[in-house]
């Protein structure tokens, strides 16, 4: 279950036109086990800016776009975990 994203980052990757790096853990930080992670980018803003909208309607957007992103390698992390336990 993923939480609504804050805007900034979204915006502060327009602006200055820098890349964002999406990640997802499975959360293993505090248990004896290590934590998997999922690693996926460079994401440029800039190219998914449609200029026919606001930039508020670009930052809700893109960042709702790109939760959905993050969303999708949960369930691929998921997916890679439940294969390498039929192993």
């Amino acid at each position: 279950l993923l939480l609504p994203f804050k805007q900034s980052p979204t915006l502060i990757a327009a602006r200055s036109r820098a890349p964002i790096y999406l990640m997802y853990t499975d959360g293993c930080y505090f248990k004896k086990k290590r934590a998997q992670v999922l690693l996926d980018g460079p994401v440029y803003v800039q190219d998914l800016w449609d200029e026919s909208k606001s930039e508020k309607e670009n930052l809700a957007a893109i960042t709702e776009l790109l939760r959905k992103k993050i969303a999708e390698m949960g369930q691929e992390l998921e997916s890679l975990k439940a294969k390498k336990k039929e192993k």
